[in-house]
């Protein structure tokens, strides 16, 4: 059919993962990135950036800690500030959304309830009743400053939530811009993998650990590489995509306080 590809199947495993992450049939139309398309791109990269420059040099110039259990609440307020605008410049790519993914986001209603309760919940659990009976943390002297996630509270899970939230929001944009120009599933996997992993990279610059900053890197290039897949192939993949990502420094904090810091910079060869 004319402005599909089709490629013969592969074998064995590598061919299955490849029918996994294949695009479907109307998103694989070849063609150069378009200029609304690049202009998506450039509006998304300014996105991040302002709000990581906010985040890093306004917010203390208004007496806000760069601690999210410092100021959680006025953190929080600042990311669903950045969260409405993304929404409002996006609109017009988020509706593409029901033109190509290939589940519709929100079709059944009932199973959407249920994910959205049992998330939130989940969540909401952890924060406030596991988070308080871990352990108290122990951070050696000779790493540095102890930073927020490994000292989080409870409270720390809502600004982090909500600056969970303004990157998959951006992420979505950048992934259903470059599918409906025809990107294929590989070059997006790249693409998010060196967003997430490159964003990461500031962590080098600040006062994180060079062992942990550098886990946060690995970790998030290969989360990267994983959400074009979540969002386009999988039922209700926005909220799995949101989830894993959540999921990671639930994960890391009760890491860090179980089994200590230097745990995580022993298996990455770092300590």
């Amino acid at each position: 059919m004319a402005g599909e590809l089709r490629e013969a199947p592969g074998r064995g495993a590598r061919g299955r993962v490849r029918r996994i992450v294949t695009l479907p049939a109307h998103m694989q139309a070849l063609g150069p990135l378009g200029r609304r398309s690049r202009g998506v791109l450039a509006a998304l990269g300014a996105f991040w950036l302002a709000a990581d420059a906010g985040y890093y040099l306004l917010l203390p110039r208004l007496g806000v800690a760069n601690d999210y259990n410092a100021a959680p609440v006025a953190i929080a307020v600042y990311y669903l500030f950045w969260c409405g605008l993304a929404v409002i410049a996006f609109w017009p790519v988020y509706a593409l959304w029901a033109q190509h993914a290939p589940w519709p986001a929100l079709g059944n209603r009932l199973a959407a309830v249920a994910l959205w309760t049992g998330m939130f919940g989940a969540a909401a659990g952890y924060a406030g009743w596991v988070v308080p009976a871990l352990p108290p943390l122990v951070w050696p002297a000779d790493f540095g400053p102890v930073p927020d996630v490994a000292a989080a509270g409870a409270a720390y899970f809502l600004p982090k939530t909500a600056d969970i939230a303004f990157q998959q929001l951006l992420v979505l944009a950048l992934v259903l811009a470059l599918a409906a120009n025809g990107v294929r599933a590989q070059a997006l996997s790249l693409a998010c993998a060196g967003l997430f992993g490159g964003m990461h990279l500031l962590l080098l610059l600040g006062e994180y650990p060079f062992g942990a900053a550098v886990r946060f890197i690995v970790f998030a290039a290969g989360f990267g590489a994983l959400v074009p897949v979540l969002l386009l192939r999988v039922p209700f993949g926005l909220a799995l995509s949101f989830g894993l990502h959540w999921l990671y420094y639930a994960v890391t904090v009760t890491q860090v306080r179980i089994w200590g810091p230097e745990v995580v910079l022993r298996l990455i060869g770092a300590d």
